[in-house]
């Protein structure tokens, strides 16, 4: 008898684990694309934001329509904000930038911040740009990391803005996208955002972290070893 539980604890852990790890995740480049798969969604342009710029080592929050910005510039020399223009500036209108100081050796410093929605996603997407020609950053979405694209450098330092188009699509649910330094030079030009996409919750809420089938599976599971326990007690 234990020896049938205990099989069936082992086929529902080994259950549980297999189906919560198959997560589907689309990145794209085309805002088409990924228009197509996200469905509905908002966007947020900046555009009836405040603009003002956080400079030197301190913390900072800024709060828009569905989301919130918030972040760390830990050397004297970061900056961060809504800007109306920059070297980075993506469009006529306002977006929101960063430059600073990092190690190159170590990653350590250099601007980084976090949009937390104000409810879960599964779909989030924007406008990038990034005025340097060695330094990139990286996006985390749900422990995940992205990294070229988006903020792809520039080739050189004489060339021209690089910009570019970054989506993702996702069957899990999410709260937050974190940027952080993932390669520098040492000083970090200034980056951007724009045009930040999100597509509504796609209903359900966060739910169990063991969905449903896997019940359904260890539950058929039990009433075959009751009904295998109960026939060989008879004979």
């Amino acid at each position: 008898m234990l020896k049938w539980f205990s099989l069936l604890i082992l086929c529902c852990v080994f259950l549980t684990g297999a189906v919560t790890a198959q997560a589907a995740v689309t990145t794209y480049t085309d805002q088409s694309s990924w228009a197509a798969a996200a469905g509905s969604s908002s966007v947020e342009t900046f555009e009836s934001a405040t603009v003002e710029n956080w400079t030197g080592a301190t913390t900072f929050s800024k709060s828009l329509t569905d989301f919130t910005i918030a972040g760390t510039l830990p050397d004297s020399n970061d900056n961060a904000g809504v800007y109306s223009s920059g070297d980075a500036s993506l469009s006529s209108g306002n977006f929101f930038g960063w430059s600073g100081n990092a190690t190159s050796a170590t990653l350590e410093g250099g601007p980084s911040f976090t949009i937390t929605f104000s409810s879960a996603r599964k779909a989030v997407a924007f406008d990038w740009g990034n005025n340097d020609y060695s330094d990139y950053y990286s996006v985390k979405i749900d422990g995940v990391a992205y990294t070229n694209p988006p903020f792809i450098p520039k080739a050189t330092s004489s060339s021209p803005l690089k910009t570019g188009f970054w989506g993702i699509v996702s069957d899990t649910e999410f709260t937050s996208i974190t940027f952080t330094v993932a390669a520098t030079g040492g000083t970090i030009e200034q980056m951007s955002i724009d045009n930040v996409r999100y597509g509504a919750a796609q209903g359900g809420g966060s739910g169990s972290s063991v969905p449903f089938p896997v019940w359904g599976i260890c539950f058929l599971a039990a009433a075959f070893v009751s009904v295998r326990l109960l026939v060989a007690k008879k004979q």
